[in-house]
């Protein structure tokens, strides 16, 4: 069975790779050429093809790269014609392909007609983990409007973190889930740390309003203004120093110790 799918396959996965260069949001409106044409190979193999498992196999294919190639008509033609829309492929939910790439509208119909929001993978993740882990915030932000679990990962993945690059989506989060703000992933960081190290000022000040420990100790008992010192990044360590950071610090490094002196003798 398998080397008959691979065979299926092998045609479409190379009619994606020979496509037009670059599939703009406008070749997603439902009356774009090329979806016309996916769709009728699509109703020609479903429709000539008896062998049950192995229809079920392509009909996982097909779906997947109808929502990569975000080809709304043949997306909604799977979907009317039956397939099971929560069923993984190359191991994620269909939502959860359509979320890592952006693909808004596709995660919309997926919605409308049923998907499992919440559906988790091997890992334990959920389709919000995947779009936040893309930095498809955006997509994020649409998954909250929808409902879904800002708890959605298996190590209780802290999302607050991953949003640190998007003061709106951060925003989002925080206010749906407030508890997010002091939780720690596997290796210690918060979401405040994390805005330290990538010199998110935004996100930080973002973070304070909503009433982060400056102080918290990540790994190696390290603070976000450790962190923002390492790194760097004057107008941070300026601003945690501001909010009452703690720049005696019995592991504050010396590095983070001469940026502060620095700074406030600038006063």
């Amino acid at each position: 069975m398998m080397n008959k799918l691979k065979a299926t396959a092998e045609p479409f996965q190379k009619y994606v790779a020979n496509r037009d260069a670059k599939i703009s949001g406008e070749l997603s409106h439902q009356d774009c050429p090329h979806d016309k044409r996916f769709l009728a190979s699509i109703k020609f193999k479903l429709q000539n093809d008896l062998n049950i498992g192995l229809r079920q196999e392509q009909e996982g294919l097909f779906l997947t790269l109808a929502i990569h190639q975000g080809f709304l008509e043949s997306l909604q033609y799977l979907i009317e014609g039956g397939v099971d829309i929560n069923q993984p492929y190359l191991l994620l939910s269909p939502l959860m392909h359509a979320a890592q790439f952006g693909k808004l509208e596709c995660d919309r119909i997926l919605l409308d007609n049923g998907a499992d929001k919440d559906w988790r993978d091997e890992k334990d993740d959920a389709a919000i983990i995947k779009a936040a882990t893309a930095k498809q915030f955006e997509m994020v932000e649409f998954l909250l409007d929808e409902g879904a679990d800002p708890m959605g990962g298996k190590y209780r993945t802290n999302l607050a973190r991953l949003c640190v690059e998007s003061p709106q989506c951060l925003r989002k989060v925080l206010k749906r889930s407030p508890s997010t703000i002091r939780m720690k992933d596997e290796s210690g960081i918060t979401a405040i740390h994390n805005a330290a190290i990538l010199c998110q000022f935004e996100a930080i000040k973002i973070l304070a309003e909503f009433g982060a420990n400056v102080d918290i100790m990540g790994p190696d008992k390290v603070t976000p203004l450790m962190d923002a010192a390492r790194n760097g990044s004057q107008d941070i360590v300026q601003y945690l120093l501001e909010k009452g950071a703690d720049v005696n610090h019995q592991d504050l490094r010396k590095s983070c110790r001469q940026l502060c002196t620095r700074l406030r003798r600038r006063e």
